[in-house]
């Protein structure tokens, strides 16, 4: 973690930010989120379709059956995880009267799914961009969701931080030291 200045990071606590439609405090961040996504399943479905066209296997998995007794439940599985997290993260920031879009922040939300991450949304992206690689047995799904992944890790979630610990000083800075940015702690 970058070291914080707490003079030169933090604003009066209350302030509010406007960050914007495609950046944070000035700080440009290349395309939004669900954007990103979207991009990467797109690129990772376009190279996976190339591949099979050309009649080259793309996938990891044993064989075509597994379907049934795999992957199916395996994306049905993760959808539903993803929907719970999405909702309880967009619910949690709609009390605190926060968009979950680029918009003007209002509130910090430390509580329900953000006491386990401070990134539920993006963690739901990223599992969901692995259930489609798990369904399709897509190798370059799977690659794309890494890059979707290292996208919102470095573009995305660094720039938020910078943006949330000038925004609320101490105790932005308290709720990192408690709360994993991704699931597992000590973990990027």
């Amino acid at each position: 973690m970058p070291m914080i200045d707490m003079e030169r990071d933090a604003l009066p606590v209350g302030s509010k930010l406007d960050i914007g439609a495609f950046g944070c405090c000035g700080e440009d961040i290349l395309l939004l989120p669900p954007f990103a996504l979207l991009l990467s399943l797109a690129l990772g479905g376009a190279v996976h379709g190339a591949l099979l066209g050309a009649g080259v296997a793309s996938g990891w998995l044993p064989s075509p059956a597994d379907l049934l007794l795999f992957r199916g439940p395996t994306f049905a599985g993760l959808f539903l995880v993803v929907c719970a997290l999405e909702a309880s993260a967009f619910t949690l920031l709609m009390k605190k009267k926060t968009n979950p879009g680029f918009a003007p922040v209002n509130g910090l939300a430390t509580d329900g799914i953000y006491h386990v991450t401070r990134n539920p949304m993006y963690v739901g992206m990223v599992t969901l961009s692995l259930a489609v690689a798990v369904l399709a047995n897509s190798f370059p799904l799977l690659c794309t969701s890494f890059a979707l992944f290292m996208y919102l890790h470095l573009g995305v979630i660094r720039v938020e931080e910078r943006m949330l610990v000038r925004m609320f000083g101490e105790e932005y800075v308290a709720f990192q030291r408690r709360t994993p940015r991704w699931l597992v702690p000590h973990v990027c």
